[in-house]
């Protein structure tokens, strides 16, 4: 499906918020009984919008990137790691979570 044709990126941006704001109601109502108003939930799409907007980082680092060796995190401790990428000529990105215990072992 390609309905992001003809929007330029600032409505494509606005469109994937909103969607994203769309299911998280839904998963609030399933999981947790609250429903917002549609009024609601458009109003919370663009306020998120508008906030990672004014976040943005300007000047994106682009020099070489550089080997980071594991740490174990204590004992009892969950360790995170995140990395994405945007290609924003095809307005198209991934990301990747992995998640691991204090022995490395990936969850």
């Amino acid at each position: 499906m390609q309905a992001y044709r003809g929007m330029n990126r600032e409505e494509f941006e606005k469109g994937v918020t909103l969607l994203w704001a769309i299911w998280n109601n839904r998963n609030n109502e399933v999981k947790e009984g609250r429903r917002n108003t549609v009024q609601g939930t458009l109003e919370f799409a663009l306020t998120y919008w508008e906030e990672y907007k004014r976040n943005q980082v300007q000047n994106v680092y682009r020099g070489e990137r550089t080997d980071q060796k594991w740490e174990q995190p204590p004992l009892v401790t969950v360790k995170l790691n995140f990395d994405g990428a945007w290609q924003a000529s095809t307005l198209t990105g991934g990301i990747g979570v992995v998640a691991r215990d204090k022995d490395g072992e990936v969850l």
